[in-house]
């Protein structure tokens, strides 16, 4: 989809349709992904909450909210808010030891499987607090600046096919 389509799609003139944001929390540590959306959906009695379906999964109804980050010189960072209102979120929460990946999408509320924005990935939630109210952490993407780079470089005698195929 285009820019200029998703924008029509979230600022339109006028509009019963809303747009859900998918949020799924990956890690080795959980049984399953946590899927949450800010959408309501209908009742479930299986999840025993609301629940969306989109993109062929299900989706729990929660009321996240993810504050943007401030114009700084360092990396940015945002703070995943996520209400504690379910004993099985904290439960899975707590057991996240290190950093779990987070994708992000949003997609259109009368058509779920429509795709209006995202996925957004390589982000990384970590340190994780539960409090009575909330589960909270950061969430920013992967530093590759802090990476190294390769120990080998190419060098044309080690790779001689390739640089054949460049013409060297």
């Amino acid at each position: 989809m285009t820019s200029q389509a998703f924008r029509d799609a979230a600022y339109p003139q006028e509009t019963a349709t809303d747009t859900p944001v998918l949020l799924l929390i990956e890690h080795d540590d959980l049984a399953a992904p946590i899927r949450l959306t800010d959408a309501g959906g209908t009742w479930s009695d299986a999840a025993d909450g609301y629940v969306l379906t989109a993109l062929g999964e299900t989706w729990l109804a929660a009321a996240f909210r993810i504050d943007l980050p401030a114009a700084t010189d360092q990396t940015p960072k945002c703070r995943l808010v996520v209400p504690n209102v379910d004993q099985r979120l904290g439960e899975a929460f707590d057991r996240i030891s290190t950093p779990a990946t987070v994708t992000i999408r949003v997609v259109l509320g009368d058509e779920p499987d429509t795709v209006i924005a995202g996925p957004h990935t390589h982000l990384l939630l970590r340190d994780v607090r539960i409090v009575a109210l909330t589960c909270e952490g950061t969430l920013e993407r992967d530093d590759l600046a802090g990476r190294q780079w390769p120990r080998q470089w190419i060098r044309p005698g080690r790779y001689l096919a390739a640089m054949r195929s460049l013409g060297r």
